[in-house]
C-alpha cells in the first residue's frame, strides 16, 4: 500500500506512524515542513532560526534514520510550484468573516483562528489591522502548503493519506486536500495515560468527531480486559474520585475549593439553575461542521441571550461556576463573564473558594457548555441542559435543545428529570482505563522546571539537544519569546502576538 505521510514540527505522532508504516512493508512518502512555512503554532512569531533548529532536530532524530529503513523523505519546499501563487480575496472585518474563508474548497480560516487560539487562548480578539496582518501571515502560508502538497499527492497516488489532528493550520491543508481528493485518511492523536503515550487515531476522521469518539469509548467498554464489575467499579471510581478531589484522568482543577462551600446568600427556596462553563479555546475553531452544533455563537452570548430572557424573574437564581482553568487568562471572553450584573444572577470567578460541586448538588437543573459536568451532574442525579452538542448528546443523557423557544421551555419545566443510562459508565471508564496501542518510540515524562522565572514543560524525552530533552524545550522557549525578538531585531517576523 502507498502510504503519504505529512509531519509537521516536532510531530510525534506521526513520525511514530511513519516508522509502524514502513514496519509493515508499506510504500511510504513522507513530506515535512520545512523554514520555507515560517510560522506555524510551534514557531508563531516566524522566527526563522526556529525553523533551522527545527529542520536539524528532525534530521538528526528520524529523517536520516527513516529514509535507511525505505521510506522516501521530502522537505516540503520541494514541490512548492515554480508559478507565482496568486492568492485570492483574504479580507475579514470579524471572526465570522475569517471562519469562512476557504481555498480549493478547504476552510483555511478555521486553520488560522484554531492555531491563534490554541497559542494564546484569546477567543474573542479585537479584529484590528495588526491581527488581520497576523492571521493573514497563517492563510497565505496555508495556500502554499495546499498548492505544494497537491503537487506531491498527484505524484505520489497514495492509497492512505495521515496527518496530526486536522485542527491547526499546519495540518488543514492536508486534510482538505485528502477529503477533496476521496482518498482514505487517518488523523493521529495521542492519550496520556499513567505515563504512557497511547495512540489514540482516527480513520477518515478527526479527534473533535462527536460520533468517532462516542464509537471509542463504546468499543473501549466492549474490548475491555476487565469483567463487567470490574469495569464498573472503575468507571464509578471516576465520579467518585472527582466528587472528592481525588486524581481521575485530569488535572484536579476542584483542589483549591473549600468543601461544602456555598456562594453567599445561597437561598434554596428559589430555583438554583447553575451553568457551568467550560474553555472554549479548544472548541471554538474547528469546522463550520462543528460550529453547526452549537445553539449560540459562544458563551459570552449564550449567558447575556439567557439573562435577558429572564431579568427579573425572582423564582429562579441563576450561578456561573467559571471554570478554574480560566483563572489565568486575561481575555474579554473570561473577564466580561464579570461585568454581568443581574439581580437574579452570581457570577463565580474561577479562583472561589466555592465548592462546585455541592454548588450542583444543590441545583434544580444544570446548564453546560461542552464540559465533563455534564455526565458528573447526570450520574448525581442532575438534569442537564447542554447548549453546544457533543458526545453528551449522543449518549443521550442530556437535554440539547435545537432552538431558544426549546431551551426557554426546558428551563421553565419544573421537575425536570434526569436522563442517567449506562453510557455514562462507558464514558468514565474509557477515559481512566483506554485500552490502546502504546507508542514504542517516545519516552513520555511530565517535567515542569524553572528558567528566569518562566515555567517550562517537557512531556516527550525523544525531542533532546545534547542529550537533553529540558536544553531542548529551553532553545525553543528562547526562540519565541517576545523579550528575546525585540532584543534581536531581524531575529522573528513578529515581535510579539496580537492578543487585545
Amino acid at each position: 500500500m502507498k502510504v503519504f505521510i505529512y509531519i509537521g514540527s516536532h510531530d510525534n505522532n506521526c513520525i511514530e506512524a511513519a516508522y509502524s508504516q514502513v514496519e509493515s512493508g508499506n510504500d511510504v512518502f513522507i513530506v515535512h515542513c520545512d523554514n520555507s512555512m515560517t510560522i506555524c503554532r510551534m514557531n508563531h512569531l516566524a522566527c526563522s532560526l526556529l525553523c533551522k533548529y527545527c529542520e536539524f532536530q528532525n534530521n538528526r532524530l528520524w529523517v536520516n534514520d527513516i529514509k535507511k529503513k525505505g521510506a522516501r523523505v521530502h522537505a516540503i519546499s520541494e514541490f512548492r510550484p515554480e508559478r507565482v501563487i496568486e492568492y485570492p480575496d483574504l479580507k475579514f472585518e470579524d471572526i465570522d468573516q475569517l471562519k469562512q474563508i476557504k481555498y480549493k474548497e478547504i476552510e483555511i480560516g478555521f486553520g488560522a483562528f484554531s492555531t491563534y487560539v490554541t497559542i494564546t487562548r484569546n477567543v474573542m480578539p479585537v479584529v484590528n489591522e495588526a491581527f488581520k496582518e497576523y492571521i493573514t501571515e497563517y492563510l497565505e502560508r496555508e495556500i502554499i502548503a495546499i498548492e505544494s502538497l497537491e503537487t506531491a499527492i498527484d505524484q505520489f497516488s497514495p492509497d492512505l493519506i495521515i496527518l496530526h489532528n486536522g485542527r491547526f493550520a499546519e495540518y488543514k491543508p492536508i486534510l482538505g486536500l485528502a477529503k477533496t481528493h476521496n482518498i482514505p485518511y487517518i488523523t493521529t492523536e495521542e492519550v496520556y495515560h499513567n505515563g504512557k503515550v497511547l495512540k489514540n487515531d482516527f480513520y477518515n476522521d478527526v479527534v473533535h468527531s462527536i460520533t468517532a469518539n462516542y464509537q471509542k469509548y463504546l468499543s473501549n467498554w466492549e474490548n475491555s480486559p476487565h469483567t463487567l464489575e470490574e469495569r464498573m467499579s472503575i468507571a464509578k471510581s471516576f465520579f467518585e474520585n472527582r466528587r472528592n478531589k481525588k486524581a481521575a484522568g485530569d488535572k484536579i482543577y476542584t483542589i483549591d475549593q473549600e468543601t461544602g462551600l456555598l456562594p453567599e446568600s445561597f437561598d434554596k427556596s428559589k430555583e438554583i439553575i447553575t451553568v457551568f462553563n467550560s474553555s472554549e479555546d479548544e472548541f471554538c475553531a474547528v469546522s463550520a461542521e462543528y460550529d453547526s452544533y452549537k445553539l449560540f455563537e459562544n458563551q459570552y452570548i449564550a449567558l447575556t441571550t439567557i439573562f435577558e430572557h429572564y431579568k427579573g424573574d425572582n423564582s429562579k437564581h441563576f450561578y456561573v461556576r467559571i471554570h478554574p482553568n480560566l483563572k489565568s487568562v486575561p481575555y474579554r471572553s473570561h473577564t466580561a463573564l464579570h461585568d454581568l450584573h443581574y439581580d437574579n444572577v452570581t457570577i463565580i470567578a474561577a479562583d472561589s473558594p466555592v465548592d462546585s460541586y455541592v454548588l450542583m448538588e444543590n441545583s434544580d437543573k444544570i446548564v453546560v457548555f461542552d464540559s465533563t459536568m455534564a455526565v458528573e451532574s447526570t450520574y448525581w442525579g442532575k438534569p442537564v441542559i447542554e447548549l453546544s452538542k457533543y458526545m453528551w448528546t449522543l449518549m443521550g443523557v442530556t437535554y440539547s435543545p435545537e432552538s431558544v423557544e426549546e431551551l426557554w421551555e426546558l428551563i421553565d419545566t419544573k421537575d425536570l428529570k434526569c436522563k442517567k443510562n449506562d453510557d455514562i459508565l462507558k464514558y468514565a471508564y474509557w477515559v481512566l482505563y483506554p485500552n490502546y496501542e502504546e507508542e514504542n518510540r517516545f519516552n513520555y515524562r511530565v517535567v515542569d522546571f524553572n528558567f528566569l522565572g518562566h515555567k517550562i514543560f517537557v512531556q516527550n524525552e525523544f525531542f533532546s539537544f545534547a542529550g537533553s530533552y529540558k536544553l531542548n524545550s529551553l532553545i525553543k522557549l528562547l526562540l519565541v519569546s517576545p523579550k528575546v525578538a525585540s532584543i534581536f531585531p531581524g531575529l522573528a517576523k513578529y515581535k510579539k502576538i496580537p492578543c487585545e
